[in-house]
């Protein structure tokens, strides 16, 4: 998808149509216009369209591509070009960590963001000016076409006036616009009102019209333009929390195997104390450099670790995000569900041959040998853990590992469960 562009995003307008309040005197008195019948109201700015739940973009994602800069933020570049940083509402920077960061790089945390340096955004910060709807778009002149064939049937004066009022507002958009329909009906079949009757055979046409996706799918879209083109303009200064977050503890110690099996045992313990602490390690290692340790525990030990107090600490929320891909993955008696995890870490790059061998020796557990009975002495096939192998495809995206596959098929007798 290209990088959105602030400057050329098209207006998008919301047609709601309401039919659920009436209020009508006669055969004839039924008022569009008492009855707030039908509203236009402009809605934001129109980014995109997108079709199935599961293959749309991260409209996040997206915005964010259009806010972020090509620089390097390192603390060297804190403590030489930044003096004053301003955080945006709700992020997962705990104010600990980032007074650690100012003693080592020398800047003030400011409540006015025009006076700041630096501007730390984050998830949640794209979330609120960033909306997503299931409905159709259509340009000006659609919506004008239906309202010009029905304005002159309505028997009631004042409804054909409003129409042609809303025609008017229409005619002066742009022609590239985008409008959204909205239906909200709770009507009686049998209602007697000519103009109603009317009024509903247009709106139920306006709902089956083709619009600019052809079929109905979700419609991306900018609701509060003014913090999105601010953020735009500024975008030189703009830093997202997971990145500050990185740099607070990339001087801490990086997880390695040996880190590995101790956080096993904490979180294994069933103690709540001893997942809180392993909880408190995991947030204040180096994260970048942990990712293979920070993988499996999530992997592994997600349920586990949910009810732990610091679970929901902002201390913790920033890993939740960047391993929340590993949340969840319920690694049980599918195999299937091994060969994705082998397939995250290949793409985090952060797959390497100790992992990947604790990976296929609880494969071999969980599904061939407690699942399917491989490997016992009832079983008539010979097969063992030695004989599960990555495919070369998967081989070849491991990351140096000192340790041969020899040395790794006995390491893991402790595996979790």
């Amino acid at each position: 998808m290209n990088k959105i562009e602030s400057d050329t995003l098209k207006n998008l307008y919301t047609l709601t149509f309401e039919k659920n309040v009436l209020n009508y005197n006669g055969i004839n008195g039924y008022s569009m216009k008492d009855n707030n019948c039908i509203s236009l109201k402009l809605g934001g700015k129109f980014l995109f369209t997108s079709h199935g739940y599961g293959d749309r973009p991260n409209i996040k994602e997206e915005v964010l591509k259009t806010l972020q800069n090509n620089k390097e933020i390192t603390k060297d570049y804190l403590l030489n070009n930044v003096n004053s940083m301003y955080r945006f509402p709700k992020l997962t920077l705990s104010r600990d960590k980032l007074s650690s960061l100012q003693e080592d790089c020398n800047f003030k945390v400011v409540r006015n963001r025009d006076k700041a340096d630096m501007w730390v955004i984050s998830d949640k910060t794209l979330e609120d000016i960033t909306s997503m709807t299931y409905r159709d778009g259509y340009h000006p002149i659609t919506i004008l076409t239906l309202l010009n064939k029905y304005a002159s049937k309505f028997q009631n004066n004042e409804n054909t006036v409003f129409i042609n009022d809303l025609i008017l507002r229409i005619q002066q958009m742009d022609e590239d616009a985008i409008i959204i329909q909205e239906q909200n009906w709770y009507h009686d079949e049998d209602e007697t009102s000519t103009d109603y009757v009317t009024f509903v055979k247009m709106s139920k046409e306006l709902e089956d019209l083709k619009g600019i996706s052809k079929n109905r799918g979700y419609i991306h879209f900018i609701n509060d333009y003014n913090i999105y083109k601010e953020l735009v303009i500024n975008s030189d200064k703009i830093v997202v929390d997971t990145h500050i977050n990185k740099l607070c503890v990339e001087d801490s110690v990086a997880f390695d195997k040996d880190d590995f099996e101790r956080l096993n045992q904490l979180l294994k313990s069933g103690d709540k104390e001893n997942i809180n602490i392993a909880l408190s390690l995991m947030a204040n290692c180096n994260v970048e450099e942990s990712k293979t340790v920070l993988s499996l525990i999530f992997a592994y030990y997600s349920e586990n670790m949910k009810n732990a107090k610091v679970w929901n600490h902002v201390n913790f929320k920033y890993l939740r995000k960047m391993y929340e891909r590993y949340i969840n993955m319920s690694l049980s008696n599918w195999g299937s569900t091994y060969d994705h995890l082998i397939k995250c870490m290949c793409e985090d790059k952060c797959l390497n041959m100790w992992s990947s061998r604790y990976i296929a020796n609880s494969m071999f557990v969980n599904v061939l040998q407690n699942n399917c009975g491989a490997f016992t002495s009832e079983s008539v096939f010979v097969i063992n853990i030695e004989s599960l192998q990555l495919k070369d495809e998967y081989k070849d995206k491991i990351t140096n590992d000192e340790q041969n596959i020899s040395e790794l098929v006995e390491t893991f007798d402790d595996l979790p469960f």
